[in-house]
């Protein structure tokens, strides 16, 4: 099987937490500029950087994407 990532879905994510990105720059310690290209869907994320999102927004990783299924 394969998928592709669509959409990020941090913004929304973060939203329902009730969470702003200078929250995630606290929590994370990472500069709210790398948060925003990754909230943007400018550039994905690795699969340690959405595990810990997920731990904070109390999510799966798969959560954090839309995916497409392409095929097999």
């Amino acid at each position: 099987m394969r998928y592709r990532i669509k959409r990020c879905r941090l913004p929304e994510l973060m939203q329902k937490k009730k969470l702003t990105q200078a929250d995630l720059v606290v929590l994370t310690g990472w500069h709210k500029s790398s948060i925003n290209r990754w909230r943007s869907g400018e550039v994905k994320m690795t699969l340690p950087v959405a595990k810990v999102f997920a731990e904070i927004l109390g999510c799966r990783i798969e959560d954090l994407y839309e995916w497409e299924y392409v095929g097999d």
